[in-house]
């Protein structure tokens, strides 16, 4: 007679299928990034190989904790949250040098012995993070979209680091340049909870006074963090910003890229 794990006669046996594998959710953040075609006309999209790098390692970097005004004096450590990608691009201009005389060669020492030393470990890799970059040519201007599945609790706690921001220190002296930071006149609801904010960086770039623009959206939607910025030497428009942030919006909501805990 048949065991109770065998087929019955003339029944094929039921086939085991392997545990599913999570879905690769960097992967599903870029499905749902915007496109050329989603942009207003102008804008081409840009290669984002040299970037991306740069985004994970600053989100794996950044936190949602402590004191958003307590802040080192260098622009490049406002990576509180995802919004300091506009800021943050105001730093690679400065961060330009003069190239350096080449010095000659030093003699190696000998090689010591000893223990080989031991390997560090890895750094944590951030979360899940998608970003898309365009270029404006005729305007000179920028946009961005970076999208990161940081958590439900940090999405929302990156826009209160900017609230307290506005509130306690819309303006902040760092290292050769002034940050100020103010909302934007227009407010909407927009995914779970959203802020709108312009962001002006003045510095000093050989001599000379450089003002870099920016007005961003930061948006929470469920465990993604979404943010939407446009940058330029001149004033973003609100009416563009709006278009593209609700645009963005609608993509990801409309997207697998998220939790649906």
């Amino acid at each position: 007679m048949p065991t109770a794990a065998s087929a019955a006669p003339g029944v094929p046996a039921a086939a085991v299928t392997a545990p599913a594998e999570p879905p690769d959710r960097t992967a599903m953040l870029k499905k749902a990034l915007l496109t050329k075609a989603d942009m207003p006309p102008g804008y081409e999209m840009l290669d984002t190989d040299f970037y991306e790098p740069l985004m994970r390692e600053m989100f794996g970097q950044a936190g949602t904790t402590g004191d958003p005004c307590a802040m080192a004096d260098a622009l490049s450590d406002v990576s509180a949250s995802p919004m300091a990608m506009p800021i943050q691009s105001g730093e690679l201009i400065k961060t330009i040098e003069p190239a350096k005389t080449i010095e000659p060669v030093k003699t190696v020492d000998p090689v010591k012995t000893g223990p080989a030393p031991q390997d560090e470990p890895e750094a944590p890799a951030g979360p899940p993070t998608a970003m898309a970059i365009f270029d404006h040519a005729d305007e000179g201007s920028m946009a961005m979209e970076v999208l990161s599945a940081i958590g439900e609790k940090p999405a929302a706690a990156a826009i209160a680091q900017l609230r307290t921001m506005l509130k306690d220190c819309p303006e902040i002296d760092m290292d050769g340049a002034e940050l100020t930071v103010r909302a934007l006149d227009w407010q909407q609801r927009l995914g779970d909870e959203a802020i709108a904010v312009e962001i002006v960086v003045r510095a000093k770039f050989a001599g000379i006074d450089v003002t870099m623009r920016a007005k961003a959206v930061q948006v929470a939607y469920r465990d993604v963090a979404l943010t939407v910025g446009l940058m330029g030497a001149e004033d973003p428009a609100d009416k563009r910003l709006k278009r593209i942030a609700r645009t963005a919006v609608r993509k990801l909501v409309t997207s697998e890229g998220v939790s649906t805990k």
